[in-house]
């Protein structure tokens, strides 16, 4: 953790210990989907699950993709980097990861994953919103964004990111850093 902070990677690892996030709610707060009073959202695809290299390290890395090719690149946990990437290239595992048993609760309670938003940064933390179909009606709970991906990648659910954190993020292909396919870490 410290050698990603110190890369300037990931500043915030660290979970925010139940602090307002910059949307002032609390982590893992349940509110109803409010569609109309969302910022523009622009459509993502998961373009996959890589280590991105560095003078000093590697770091794991999801890399979301624009339809006009800019790229988002969220530095993300190790075991968060297994799960994404086992439900995009397989072979599934014996028994289910973390984000395939709540996928499963998910569908045994009736409730949908419509989409994932990537919606705001704090210091150098992205934060996220799962929204929800529901027999309740819509819902959205926040989430670390790579939570998010995972049950979006697992569910086939839409990942959007708000227009102007876009603007803000995105990178060309060739300003992103070195980067490794994830598959073909070994221990």
């Amino acid at each position: 953790i410290t050698l990603i902070s110190e890369l300037g990677l990931y500043p915030g690892l660290l979970s925010s210990g139940g602090r307002l996030n910059p949307r002032g709610i609390t982590n893992n707060l349940i509110n109803p989907c409010n569609i109309e009073t969302v910022m523009e959202q622009i459509s993502c695809e998961v373009a996959g699950v890589y280590l991105a290299i560095h003078d000093l390290g590697v770091a794991p890395v999801v890399l979301l993709k624009t339809v006009d090719e800019r790229y988002i690149p969220i530095f993300i946990g190790f075991f968060e980097a297994v799960s994404i990437n086992t439900a995009l290239n397989g072979p599934p595992p014996p028994r289910p990861l973390t984000h395939d048993l709540f996928s499963d609760t998910l569908a045994a309670l009736g409730a949908g994953l419509r989409e994932i938003r990537i919606d705001s940064i704090d210091d150098g933390v992205y934060y996220a919103t799962l929204c929800l179909d529901t027999q309740m009606g819509d819902l959205s709970i926040d989430c670390r964004p790579s939570d998010g991906i995972a049950l979006a990648v697992r569910k086939n659910a839409l990942v959007f990111i708000d227009e102007t954190l876009l603007s803000e993020s995105a990178v060309t292909r060739d300003q992103l850093p070195e980067l490794r396919e994830f598959s073909d870490y070994r221990l």
